[in-house]
């Protein structure tokens, strides 16, 4: 203990009162870090407030170094703090599965080696939410088959979309006879009508996953029967194709010496 020696008119006359600035060493609780200290918030309490009755940093808490120290709990510290933090990846940048506040991202995942070590985020594939930095889609299964693969990638002749941003890809799959999404038909290639499940070649129509032709469409002629001795009635669908309604055509034809036509 140090104590200052008083002097009155240039004799010694005692010595001052003991304080705490004038012990040796240091004081943890003072407010002010020294020695070995790590910290000194200027209390010694048990609460976990970043800096310990040992003026030692609370894990996953960061200290300034003022007089007091201020702590806080360290989000984006890159040290996780179960106790207070979901994550924390060391940065306060969005879309990479740990928030500004620490807390883990819809669609993510995010792990820790230790306690006290930065968190590691990756998206979960299959869970129903597309997340636009890693997947190209999410339908809520690992699949595959369906337009969305088991690693959420898009497969061949499929489209995915998402009604709203990070929610469930609705996929389509041109040809699995199943009309999806923005497809005006498919019917698995069967017809050749359905031009890449988007357009329908015209005079046909499409329905449950068949293509016929339309109304619109002339059919092939079909014989009734014959009504004179050269003239053959044959019946089209009506309209013909070309315009005009009709109910039959006939067909005139001259009988030859051999019995043949024309």
């Amino acid at each position: 203990t140090c104590r200052v020696q008083v002097y009155a008119n240039s004799q010694p006359s005692g010595y001052s009162a003991e304080s705490a600035e004038m012990r040796s060493g240091t004081v943890c609780g003072d407010g002010a870090r020294q020695g070995g200290e790590q910290c000194d918030d200027g209390d010694t309490d048990a609460a976990e407030d970043g800096c310990d009755a040992t003026c030692f940093v609370n894990t996953g808490w960061s200290c300034t170094g003022l007089t007091p120290d201020t702590c806080n709990d360290g989000c984006m510290n890159g040290e996780l703090n179960a106790a207070k933090e979901q994550c924390d990846d060391g940065n306060a940048d969005a879309g990479d599965g740990c928030t500004a506040a620490c807390e883990i991202e819809t669609g993510w995942n995010c792990t820790s080696s230790c306690s006290n070590c930065t968190s590691s985020c990756a998206t979960v594939c299959g869970d129903g939410h597309r997340t636009d930095s890693t997947e190209a889609c999410d339908d809520g299964n690992n699949a595959g088959g369906d337009g969305c693969s088991a690693a959420c990638t898009i497969e061949a002749d499929s489209s995915c979309t998402e009604a709203t941003a990070g929610g469930i890809s609705t996929c389509q799959v041109c040809g699995d006879g199943v009309l999806n999404g923005s497809e005006v038909c498919d019917d698995r290639g069967a017809s050749g009508a359905c031009l890449g499940c988007s357009s329908i070649t015209a005079g046909w129509s499409c329905a449950a996953g068949a293509c016929a032709p339309g109304p619109d469409t002339p059919a092939r002629p079909t014989k009734v029967s014959p009504t004179t001795s050269n003239t053959i009635q044959w019946k089209w669908a009506t309209p013909d194709g070309n315009g005009i309604t009709v109910a039959y055509y006939e067909l005139s034809y001259g009988k030859t010496a051999e019995g043949g036509g024309a």
